[in-house]
């Protein structure tokens, strides 16, 4: 059985041990004291007996001292007292008057003798002779009163017992004891580890297992009350004890039920206002695209510009998406792609397509398909089976399709981009929202345009107007004077137009203006301006163009003009002829209006020279009839 020397059982037995053990050493000590004491004491009242008889017999007959008698009587003391060892009867000089028995050679009495003749002391002595124990006694013999010495002391005697006999004494009755002594002991440690165990260490145990149990958990583990001292009052605390932290635990238990579910109202609470605050900052974020978008297609002067802003912007709110933008061409009879993003356009080549293709064109609505759904796919959508959601959202401004916004998402496209909304409807707002904005601009762009058109263009013929021939000729008179580019000036005018509004009406007249302003556009070169400068009066600007290629395009201008077959309700107009005069910046004028006054008087000399020719002008301006 293995001990645990750490137990309190082990040490208070050990305790009780060591105690029993120390009480019977201290008993056995004092034991041996008190046996060796009456031992001794019996053999001092032994010899004492001796030396009384001796003295007495030596008192009543004085004779006695130093006769043969008296030596007698010691013999017989010696043999029969047990214990003696050697009896000496000296006088006062120390001579030896009777004596019987060994002296030891290892002991000198004489100076005891001397001492107790001297002084009348009686001198007892333990000692070790030889390696024996012995005792011995000396007293004074009193006789008659000697006037010499003046002492009744006659003598001494001296008597040697050895203990041999006595220490046997000693240790029998040592070992009669010590054995009921630890017989005794024995019982009494027995009957105190009893008691002990029943009264300390069961109680402890039990104590110490329901200890235990209650800490690993168990509440319910109580003291079972074995008695009412220390032990058990401590038990009934404990019970007590755990009463208490078993009503504690079910409060807490109940306490902790609640916070758990304020904790989880919490965090529920948290995560709504979590995913309401991701949806409020997605919606900010959508709102502020949304208005820098719009702001910055108020800006934009060309529909390229427009469509880089919106392929910018919807990329970044519909990041996910791949999309198109397409606008109405001016004949409406098609749609083009005006710009795309995302993967799913890269390797589309089909830029156009027909209103009829479209279902959001033909519904005046928003059409949303999905793959999982028996949605109908617009026709215009190439790559059926890899589309897995579409939205297409139709431009209206003021009643007017202008286009459509195109949005799509491939099969196994990645979802997962935190600012992607997972809402579908919220995307579908979101979609309407910028195709509105988009629409907005494309009417305000459309409209600034045609505003400007019809501030720089005649109405009539399509030309430009006066007012911006005044504008692009100051803008390209500086150009070419940084460059040192010529400038070519050219101002025609149709010859007897007014024979043309008094013959046909006015009505052939505007057919003849419309016909000469078609030819005009189709035959000047990119960079050229052609503008009507009024009435029937015409003026080109030809940048880079030296003296000699302006007459020549002049007279090419003549030429081509007199192949027009123009009828006007079913009347042949007849032959356009044209007047012009040709004049040259900076050689003709140092200014732009002087370069086109040049012209004007070139233009007056072809008509005064006959019509239908190109004049150069010329320093000297003729009188106009």
């Amino acid at each position: 059985m293995k001990i645990n020397l750490n137990s309190l059982a082990f040490r208070l037995v050990l305790n009780i041990t060591i105690g029993f053990v120390v009480i019977a050493g201290s008993f056995f000590m004092i034991l041996n004291y008190q046996i060796r004491h009456q031992v001794n004491a019996g053999v001092e009242s032994t010899t004492e007996s001796v030396i009384a008889v001796l003295q007495a017999a030596i008192l009543e007959t004085p004779q006695l001292f130093g006769s043969s008698t008296l030596e007698r009587m010691v013999t017989r003391f010696t043999n029969a007292v047990p214990g003696i060892h050697r009896v000496e009867i000296v006088d006062r000089t120390l001579k030896v008057v009777t004596e019987s028995g060994e002296p030891l050679s290892d002991h000198d009495v004489n100076t005891a003798l001397n001492l107790s003749i001297t002084n009348g002391e009686k001198i007892k002595e333990y000692f070790s002779s030889n390696g024996k124990d012995y005792f011995h006694i000396i007293e004074p013999l009193y006789g008659q009163y000697d006037p010499q010495s003046q002492s009744p002391i006659i003598g001494a005697i001296m008597i040697d017992m050895h203990l041999t006999n006595a220490n046997r004494e000693i240790d029998r009755a040592l070992s009669r004891s010590i054995m009921l002594s630890t017989a005794t002991i024995i019982a009494f440690m027995i009957i105190q580890l009893v008691t002990i165990q029943d009264t300390i260490l069961k109680p402890l145990r039990g104590l110490h297992t329901v200890v235990q149990r209650f800490g690993q958990g168990d509440l319910t583990a109580r003291v079972k009350i074995l008695s009412n001292n220390e032990i058990g009052q401590a038990a009934q605390s404990f019970n007590h004890m755990a009463d208490e932290i078993e009503n504690v635990q079910g409060v807490l238990h109940t306490e902790i039920g609640r916070r758990k579910n304020a904790d989880a109202a919490v965090e529920q609470a948290y995560q709504k206002l979590t995913a309401y605050l991701l949806k409020l900052e997605m919606r900010t974020n959508e709102i502020r695209l949304m208005s820098e978008m719009s702001s910055t297609l108020q800006t934009c002067l060309t529909l390229e510009e427009a469509a880089g802003v919106t392929k910018r912007f919807v990329s970044q709110l519909f990041p996910s998406t791949s999309g198109a933008l397409y606008i109405y061409k001016e004949s409406r009879n098609y749609l083009e792609r005006l710009t795309a993003w995302g993967a799913q356009f890269s390797a589309d080549k089909e830029a156009t397509f027909t209103p009829e293709e479209c279902w959001a064109l033909r519904r005046g609505q928003l059409h949303h398909f999905q793959s999982n759904t028996s949605d109908l796919l617009c026709p215009h959508i190439k790559c059926v089976e890899s589309v897995d959601d579409s939205l297409c959202v139709p431009l209206m401004a003021q009643g007017e399709a202008l286009g459509v916004l195109h949005f799509c998402q491939a099969l196994q496209a990645d979802i997962r981009d935190a600012n992607q909304n997972s809402d579908p409807e919220a995307n579908k707002q979101l979609a309407s929202a910028i195709a509105d904005q988009l629409a907005l601009a494309i009417s305000n762009f459309k409209m600034r345009i045609t505003l400007r058109m019809q501030s720089i263009r005649d109405p009539l013929t399509g030309l430009y107007n006066r007012h911006y021939l005044e504008e692009s000729l100051a803008r390209e008179a500086a150009r070419a004077e940084r460059s040192g580019a010529p400038l070519g000036i050219v101002m025609l005018d149709i010859d007897h137009f007014k024979h043309f509004n008094d013959t046909f009406g006015h009505d052939a007249g505007d057919v003849v203006l419309r016909a000469l302003g078609e030819f005009l556009l189709k035959h000047v070169r990119g960079g050229d301006i052609a503008c009507r400068f009024g009435g029937e009066e015409f003026t080109l600007i030809l940048p880079g163009a030296s003296l000699k290629i302006s007459i020549r395009r002049s007279e090419e201008l003549r030429k081509g003009v007199k192949l027009f077959h123009l009828q006007h309700d079913g009347q042949d107009l007849g032959e356009i002829r044209l007047s012009l005069g040709v004049a040259v910046f900076p050689d003709h004028g140092e200014t732009p209006q002087a370069v086109v006054e040049a012209a004007d008087a070139a233009l007056y000399r072809a008509k005064q020279n006959g019509r239908d020719r190109v004049e150069v002008f010329r320093k000297e301006r003729p009188k106009k009839k």
